[in-house]
């Protein structure tokens, strides 16, 4: 499994992030209040805002940190479009900053995504079910993005073609011969996640178990519905294929 792909220059993020301005060597009042100030705002633009306003000119100048791209892991499947059946299977990383209320800094951009954060859809993505991990492919046309903070808008982009993990192809064989979306069930895992997770942090809450049990009981339960996931998708596999044969 290649991340960083052989096209692209590498994106180290701990070099993209703007320094400190240095103070000059003959620093008066005014001068320290300025420097002060200006630090401030470039500390505040990486953190929060993802920009910098400049006090002389009021320019803003870009001091956004994040990319998006991609690394090839396993092969499109059979329920895949046509140009995409057999083909190597792209998985999509979109670091790309998150913006909350027009701030795009890294503060933001980790509140996205911890709201963004789903433990089932990471099982079922472990297991090879999810919406951004399945074999289901169709071909589009994907923007790799790295962002240059602090170079006038000069950002790394390019565009390729690639097979990706395509949700809808799914969607569609599951509700295209229904009569009616609104009757769908809902799915058992779910419910059983919410009632484990729920059960858990009234334990907490109420002292029955500690911090330490609850995190060995969460890690032993994701491996056993991992591991039910996987069998439960080879055994339904197994089945779709005897019935078409």
């Amino acid at each position: 499994m290649n991340i960083v792909m052989e096209d692209d220059p590498e994106y180290n993020y701990i070099e993209k992030v703007p320094s400190t301005l240095k103070p000059p060597k003959k620093l008066g009042i005014f001068d320290a209040m300025y420097f002060i100030e200006d630090n401030i705002a470039r500390t505040t633009g990486i953190l929060i805002t993802g920009k910098e306003k400049c006090p002389k000119n009021k320019k803003e100048r870009d001091l956004r940190i994040g990319e998006k791209s991609y690394f090839t892991s396993g092969v499109c499947g059979p329920k895949s479009t046509t140009e995409c059946i057999g083909q190597p299977r792209n998985i999509i990383i979109d670091n790309m900053p998150g913006k909350v209320k027009n701030n795009e800094g890294l503060i933001p951009s980790m509140i996205g995504d911890m709201s963004a954060f789903e433990p089932i859809e990471i099982i079922k993505g472990i297991a090879g079910n999810g919406v951004h991990v399945n074999d289901r492919c169709s071909m589009k046309d994907v923007e790799i993005i790295q962002l240059q903070p602090n170079t006038k808008g000069k950002h790394y982009i390019r565009n390729e073609k690639l097979c990706v993990p395509d949700y809808k192809l799914n969607f569609q064989e599951n509700f295209s011969n229904k009569t009616d979306i609104n009757k769908t069930k809902i799915c058992p895992l779910d419910i059983f996640v919410i009632l484990f997770i729920s059960i858990l942090l009234l334990l907490i809450v109420f002292k029955h178990i500690s911090y330490r049990d609850a995190i060995f009981i969460i890690i032993n339960v994701i491996v056993f519905l991992v591991i039910f996931l996987m069998l439960y998708k080879k055994t339904t596999d197994i089945i779709y294929n005897i019935k078409n044969n």
